[in-house]
């Protein structure tokens, strides 16, 4: 009988465990969707152009409100997006990716550094390798980075976290990613801060090259043509006659226009005297 019981207590706080990870995952979601939306409309409220890190400021880390929305964290290659939110404590981290407080915030000077839980947003990092591209969107722009290096340290090493003379961002989860428990270890992910590429830099053509006066080659002028036709000759057919003979006398005849203006077979150019040769004596 108390193995019966222990069997049902066991199975039923299996359940509510169960319960209350769909529950908290179905909140980080809603949580996620609400905020991206609410970035969507700051980002279109500001300016589209994306500031240039050289012309940067390099502005004192202000403090912020625990919780409070910082931008969108996106990794392509990935399949990676999630919402930045200031702080790093636990109830900020079981709703989005936290930005360690007193670290640089993106597109300044310094090193950003963002935390988040391995089995959760940042669970697509196990496979993340150095030449990625990351991109961190904020209302005051857009910052892009490329991964240099991931590196496996102890907790207590805090060394990765440390501000950079160059704009860098830093990510940092626990690890192993499948270790059940709380993990040994901590994950680090460094990038540093891209420049804007060439690519999307506009291209003007060349001016077009003009051809001097003086060299150029003087146009033709187009000179108008004047079709002239004749009208279109009558079909003579010639009667009482056999029919093979008639095939062949059938043919176009100018009788009537010669006898009329009084040509000769001589004064007809090459192509009107065939028709000529086949008038019947009667025509």
């Amino acid at each position: 009988m108390p193995t019966a019981i222990t069997r049902t207590l066991l199975a039923l706080a299996g359940i509510l465990l169960c319960a209350l990870a769909l529950w908290r995952y179905v909140e980080m979601c809603r949580f996620q969707a609400a905020e991206n939306r609410r970035l969507e409309l700051a980002v279109r409220a500001t300016l589209p152009a994306t500031p240039k890190p050289d012309a940067l400021p390099v502005p004192a880390p202000a403090h912020k409100e625990t919780g409070s929305l910082v931008g969108r964290i996106q990794i392509p290659r990935l399949k990676l997006s999630a919402i930045v939110l200031e702080g790093s404590d636990d109830q900020t981290l079981r709703l989005g990716v936290g930005r360690v407080p007193e670290t640089a915030e993106p597109g300044s000077a310094g090193n950003v550094v963002l935390a988040a839980h391995r089995d959760t947003l940042f669970r697509p990092l196990r496979g993340i390798r150095p030449g990625d591209d990351i991109s961190i969107t904020t209302p005051k722009g857009t910052f892009r980075y490329t991964v240099d290096w991931t590196e496996v340290v102890n907790p207590e090493n805090i060394e990765p976290l440390k501000s950079t003379p160059q704009p860098s961002l830093t990510l940092v989860t626990c690890y192993p990613f499948h270790y059940i428990g709380p993990a040994p270890q901590r994950f680090i992910v460094r990038a540093r801060q891209a420049s804007q590429p060439e690519s999307e830099a506009k291209v003007q053509p060349p001016p077009p090259v003009l051809a001097n006066a003086s060299t150029a080659k003087p146009r033709t002028p187009l000179r108008a043509t004047r079709v002239s036709y004749s009208p279109r000759p009558k079909l003579v057919k010639v009667v009482g006659q056999s029919p093979k003979r008639h095939l062949s006398a059938t043919r176009l005849r100018l009788a009537q226009p010669l006898r009329k203006h009084g040509t000769k077979r001589r004064d007809l150019p090459p192509k009107r005297r065939q028709f000529l040769w086949h008038r019947s004596p009667n025509s």
